[in-house]
């Protein structure tokens, strides 16, 4: 009787422990998802960026300065590896993209330009995706990183050698 108690209980433990992974595995594969739908986001932001650039290049003439600020920022968003480089240098740009714009505003045929003025929009939207998919990526490594904090799941995910995400 208490070899079949021993072997239950064997047997129950390696479900819970192979739940608890395969919760880890599911949620870290949902973070790698959500990081992808950033990178998309991005991307397209990247694209559009350095094609304002090139449509204000000639007509912005008086401010190379902040122009040049902003390929710089975006050089260095495309350059970063780390994370936590690529999330700083991702929120330079945006900084910079803001100063830009309200520059634009003193640009009263700049202003006018359809492209521009189409670009300004497309880029504010993708601004909006990224912030949108950011909120959703820091809400899973929260939930990811309390679980792997919290006993018991926490020795699963030391025994299996997880290490707890960085916010973007």
């Amino acid at each position: 009787m208490l070899k079949w108690i021993i072997i239950g209980g064997s047997i129950l433990f390696i479900i819970w422990i192979t739940t608890v992974y395969n919760g880890f595995v599911a949620a870290i594969e949902e973070l790698h998802n959500r990081w992808n739908e950033i990178e998309l986001h991005l991307r397209r932001r990247h694209d559009l960026v350095q094609y304002l650039m090139h449509i204000l290049k000639e007509r912005m003439a008086h401010d190379k300065e902040l122009l040049s600020d902003v390929l710089i920022a975006r050089g260095r968003a495309l350059g970063a590896n780390m994370l936590s480089e690529r999330s700083e240098a991702e929120h330079s740009l945006t900084r910079k993209l803001k100063r830009l714009f309200s520059v634009i505003e003193g640009y009263p045929d700049l202003k006018a330009d359809g492209d521009v003025f189409q670009l300004q929009k497309k880029i504010t939207a993708v601004e909006g995706s990224i912030s949108s998919s950011r909120q959703t990526y820091n809400y899973l490594i929260d939930e990811l990183n309390f679980k792997q904090l919290t006993f018991p799941s926490r020795t699963i995910a030391s025994a299996f050698g997880l290490k707890r995400h960085v916010y973007f």
